[in-house]
């Protein structure tokens, strides 16, 4: 079976719901091996690579709403994180630009390290307030992980892997994926939004049995 996911580094929801896919598949014992593709989205294409404002600020301007009801908002989201065993610290929160994170991801798939990226990129988002459009930055996670610095470091500097990045947002356009998380289950089931892992393995285990 191919699941095709596409996630952005800056939504939490994508972050809760990566963990949680995880999670799930876990317990997937179908006869059916399962090959993965993580797809990239960039919510806010057009956001900068410096921080010029905190995310509550960001999302009060883009919801059209008071600071106060953005950080309700935000501890509600920070709450879900929570129950997945996440540490969101949104108060650090940098809003950048992640297509340069997004390339660095692209790149650690043809290192087989797809999942440890991901995963490092949303910690450093989201609870480290790391400003991940920062080539530095990203050089010091791909350190972390064990990547290839002087690869990363080349590949950064370029213009590598930016189509592949493209092509990911422009399929999900074409398909009509106008948020994320975003699952699809052989290009035919859909699974959007942040579930849980039961509900994950669920969706998966009847799409194999169909």
């Amino acid at each position: 079976m191919k699941i095709d996911a596409w996630l952005d580094i800056a939504c939490p929801f994508c972050y809760i719901g990566l963990i949680n896919f995880n999670k799930g598949m876990e317990g997937y014992n179908g006869s059916t091996p399962l090959e993965i593709e993580y797809r990239s989205f960039q919510l806010e294409r057009t956001i900068g690579t410096a921080p010029t404002e905190t995310l509550i600020e960001r999302l009060s301007e883009k919801y059209n709403q008071s600071e106060e009801e953005t950080k309700n908002m935000v501890d509600d989201v920070v709450t879900r994180g929570r129950d997945a065993g996440i540490e969101m610290n949104m108060d650090k929160v940098l809003p950048v630009n992640t297509l340069d994170a997004h390339r660095l991801v692209k790149y650690a798939v043809t290192e087989g390290k797809t999942i440890e990226t991901l995963e490092q990129l949303f910690k450093a988002y989201f609870r480290d307030g790391i400003n991940v459009a920062d080539h530095a930055a990203l050089i010091d996670i791909a350190e972390n992980i064990g990547l290839d610095t002087t690869a990363v470091k080349e590949m950064l500097s370029g213009n590598q892997y930016k189509m592949e990045v493209i092509s990911d947002q422009n399929l999900a356009r074409d398909m009509g994926i106008q948020g994320v998380p975003f699952l699809a289950l052989n290009m035919q089931y859909a699974v959007g939004g942040a579930r849980s892992p039961e509900d994950y393995l669920k969706a998966v285990t009847e799409i194999q049995n169909q």
